[in-house]
C-alpha cells in the first residue's frame, strides 16, 4: 500500500423520481421523527432485512416537483465488488429513478504522500515551505496549533490559517491529523486526515480496514467531496469528454478522475519565492496515480466564452455524432447532456446554431435535457 492510493467512492446522492415508488417486496421502510433542510419526510430503506440508503421526500416548496427527492446510498455498499449491481437492484425494487447526482465523494486511502508523512505535508503547508495552487484558507484539527503564528482557533481544536504565515516553536507534525480546503457550503472541499485514527475513534468500518492488508502505518485518505456540481472530465489531447454517469465511478477510469481531482483541486507546488505559484516545481502526490491527468470543467458555472470554448463545443458536436454513427446512442445523449448545458451555461446557443452544432440526435430521446 503506502504510497499508491486505493480510490473508491464514499458518497453517493442522487436527485431522483419518485412518482412510482412503492416498498420492495422484501423491502422495508421506515419513517424517521425527523425532517431535512429541503423536504419533510426523511425515510430509512431495507432490502432483505439489509440497511440500503435514506430517502428524502415531500418538498417544502411547491418549486420542486412533488414526486422528486434525493436517496443517499448506504456507506457499506459503495465499497462492495458488485456495488453498481447492488445499487441498480435497489432503484428497480423500490421503483426509484435516479435522475442526477447531488453530491459524490471520491476518496483516495495510503500510507504515504508527496514522498513522505502526510502530516508532515499539512506542516509544511502551513509553514509556507509548500503552496497549493487556487484556495488558500486551510482548515486544521490537531494539538498545539497555538505554537503557529498566524492561526486563528474557529472550535475545540479546529483552526484555520492563510497561506501567509509561518511556524514558530516546536510543532510536533505527528499531532496535525486533520486538513480542508472550502467549507461545508462549498461546491468542492478537499480533505487530508488520518482515517486510521477517525474510526479508531469516530465509528469502526471494518470493510474500510480491511481494504488496508499490508498497511503498516496510519493510513490516511486524501478526499474529493463534490456536491451539486457536473464537472466534465475532458482529455487533454483529443477534447473527448469521459463518460462521467454514475455507475462510471465504479470502473477503473475512476483512477483517471481521481488524479484529475488531485491535479485540479490538490495541486501542491514548491515555495521558491515565485511571483506566481503555477510556475513552481509540482509536487508529485502519488506515482502511478500522477499519471494520466484530465482538464476538469464545471458546466454550472456562467463564463464568458472565449475561443477555447467554442472549441470544446465543436469537439462535443464531433464526438456525439461519431458515437451516434457507430450505434452507441447512451454515449452519444451523454455528450449531448453536456453539450445543451456547456452552450446555455456560455452564452453559445446562436453561435452553435450558426455554425450547425445542433445538439440534437436522430433517434428520439426522452427523459434528457431541452434540445437547443
Amino acid at each position: 500500500m503506502i504510497g499508491e492510493p486505493l480510490i473508491n467512492v464514499d458518497w453517493l446522492q442522487f436527485f431522483v423520481d419518485l412518482s412510482e415508488y412503492v416498498v420492495a417486496y422484501d423491502g422495508e421502510e421506515k419513517i424517521l421523527p425527523v425532517k431535512a433542510r429541503t423536504f419533510s419526510e426523511v425515510v430509512d430503506l431495507y432490502l432483505h432485512n439489509e440497511y440500503v440508503g435514506q430517502i428524502c421526500r415531500k418538498p417544502f416548496s411547491s418549486v420542486i416537483n412533488a414526486t422528486a427527492g434525493t436517496f443517499k446510498i448506504e456507506n457499506k455498499i459503495l465499497y462492495a465488488e458488485n456495488a453498481v449491481a447492488i445499487i441498480q437492484s435497489i432503484f428497480d425494487s423500490f421503483r426509484i429513478y435516479p435522475l442526477s447526482l447531488t453530491r459524490i465523494d471520491i476518496c483516495g486511502d495510503f500510507e504515504t504522500i508527496a514522498g513522505g508523512e502526510p502530516s508532515q505535508l499539512i506542516l509544511d503547508l502551513i509553514n509556507g515551505k509548500k503552496l497549493k495552487v487556487g484556495h488558500s484558507k486551510m482548515y486544521f484539527h490537531g494539538q498545539d496549533m497555538w505554537k503557529i503564528k498566524g492561526m486563528t482557533q474557529i472550535g475545540d481544536k479546529t483552526w484555520v490559517a492563510f497561506n501567509s504565515f509561518e511556524a514558530v516553536g516546536s510543532s510536533d507534525s505527528r499531532r496535525l491529523d486533520y486538513l480542508r480546503y472550502g467549507t461545508n457550503n462549498s461546491n468542492v472541499c478537499t480533505y487530508l486526515y488520518n482515517k486510521t485514527k477517525e474510526l479508531w475513534e469516530v465509528k469502526d468500518k471494518p470493510y474500510i480496514r480491511q481494504r488496508w492488508i499490508g498497511a503498516m502505518l496510519d493510513v490516511w485518505r486524501l478526499e474529493f467531496s463534490i456536491k451539486g456540481r457536473r464537472l466534465s472530465f475532458i482529455e487533454r489531447e483529443s477534447g473527448v469528454v469521459l463518460p462521467s454517469r454514475w455507475q462510471d465511478f465504479f470502473s477503473p477510469i475512476i483512477v483517471t478522475y481521481y488524479a484529475s481531482l488531485c491535479d485540479h483541486y490538490f495541486n501542491i507546488r514548491e515555495n521558491t519565492n515565485q511571483q506566481r505559484k503555477d510556475r513552481e516545481r509540482k509536487v508529485q502526490l502519488f506515482g502511478d496515480c500522477d499519471g494520466e491527468i484530465c482538464l476538469i470543467k464545471d458546466i454550472n458555472d456562467k463564463h464568458p466564452s472565449n475561443r477555447t470554448d467554442r472549441q470544446f463545443v465543436r469537439q462535443l458536436w464531433e464526438q456525439m455524432r461519431k458515437a451516434e454513427l457507430i450505434g452507441n446512442h447512451e454515449l452519444a445523449v451523454n455528450y449531448q447532456q453536456v453539450g445543451v448545458n456547456f452552450v446555455k451555461e456560455h452564452d453559445l446557443k446562436d453561435w452553435a446554431r450558426k455554425k450547425g452544432y445542433w445538439f440534437e440526435l436522430q433517434r428520439v430521446v426522452q427523459n434528457i435535457l431541452p434540445i437547443l
